[in-house]
Protein backbone atom coordinates (compact mmCIF):
# COMPACT_ATOMS: atom_id res chain seq x y z
CA UNK A 1 0.00 0.00 0.00
CA UNK A 2 1.44 3.39 -1.00
CA UNK A 3 2.07 6.01 1.66
CA UNK A 4 -0.77 8.20 0.30
CA UNK A 5 -3.15 5.26 0.54
CA UNK A 6 -2.00 4.53 4.08
CA UNK A 7 -2.59 8.15 5.10
CA UNK A 8 -6.03 8.15 3.45
CA UNK A 9 -6.99 4.87 5.14
CA UNK A 10 -5.79 6.18 8.50
CA UNK A 11 -7.70 9.44 8.03
CA UNK A 12 -10.87 7.56 7.06
CA UNK A 13 -10.61 5.53 10.26
CA UNK A 14 -9.86 8.68 12.24
CA UNK A 15 -12.94 10.48 10.88
CA UNK A 16 -15.11 7.46 11.68
CA UNK A 17 -13.67 7.52 15.20
CA UNK A 18 -14.27 11.27 15.39
CA UNK A 19 -17.93 10.70 14.60
CA UNK A 20 -18.13 8.15 17.41
CA UNK A 21 -16.19 10.37 19.80
CA UNK A 22 -18.49 13.25 19.03
CA UNK A 23 -21.19 11.27 20.81
CA UNK A 24 -18.98 10.79 23.90
CA UNK A 25 -16.68 13.80 24.17
CA UNK A 26 -16.88 16.83 26.34
CA UNK A 27 -19.88 18.96 25.44
CA UNK A 28 -19.26 22.65 25.98
CA UNK A 29 -22.17 24.94 26.78
CA UNK A 30 -24.23 25.65 23.65
CA UNK A 31 -23.09 29.27 23.31
CA UNK A 32 -19.43 28.26 23.67
CA UNK A 33 -19.78 25.51 21.06
CA UNK A 34 -21.60 27.76 18.61
CA UNK A 35 -18.97 30.50 18.86
CA UNK A 36 -15.97 28.16 19.03
CA UNK A 37 -12.89 28.40 16.86
CA UNK A 38 -10.00 26.00 16.36
CA UNK A 39 -7.28 26.56 18.93
CA UNK A 40 -4.64 25.79 16.26
CA UNK A 41 -5.81 27.65 13.11
CA UNK A 42 -8.56 29.93 14.48
CA UNK A 43 -11.17 28.82 11.91
CA UNK A 44 -14.70 29.25 13.17
CA UNK A 45 -17.00 26.29 13.82
CA UNK A 46 -19.13 27.43 10.88
CA UNK A 47 -16.12 27.18 8.53
CA UNK A 48 -15.31 23.51 9.16
CA UNK A 49 -17.14 20.19 8.99
CA UNK A 50 -16.05 18.82 12.39
CA UNK A 51 -14.78 20.47 15.55
CA UNK A 52 -13.54 18.36 18.48
CA UNK A 53 -13.98 20.02 21.83
CA UNK A 54 -12.04 19.65 25.04
CA UNK A 55 -12.22 21.74 28.16
CA UNK A 56 -11.58 25.25 26.79
CA UNK A 57 -9.86 23.96 23.59
CA UNK A 58 -11.07 23.01 20.12
CA UNK A 59 -9.42 21.41 17.09
CA UNK A 60 -10.92 21.23 13.61
CA UNK A 61 -10.72 18.21 11.30
CA UNK A 62 -8.34 20.10 8.99
CA UNK A 63 -5.79 20.51 11.79
CA UNK A 64 -6.27 16.89 12.84
CA UNK A 65 -5.58 15.87 9.23
CA UNK A 66 -2.43 18.02 9.12
CA UNK A 67 -1.26 16.50 12.40
CA UNK A 68 -1.91 12.96 11.14
CA UNK A 69 0.12 13.61 7.99
CA UNK A 70 2.94 15.14 10.02
CA UNK A 71 2.98 12.20 12.41
CA UNK A 72 2.98 9.76 9.49
CA UNK A 73 5.95 11.56 7.93
CA UNK A 74 7.80 11.76 11.21
CA UNK A 75 7.04 8.13 12.01
CA UNK A 76 8.43 7.03 8.66
CA UNK A 77 11.62 8.92 9.43
CA UNK A 78 11.65 8.10 13.18
CA UNK A 79 11.95 11.78 14.01
CA UNK A 80 10.75 13.49 17.15
CA UNK A 81 8.59 16.57 17.08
Amino acid sequence: MADDEKVKAALDKMFEAMDELEKLHYRPPEDEARDSSCTFCAKLRSEVKHMIAGPKVFICEECVERCAKLLAELGANDQAI
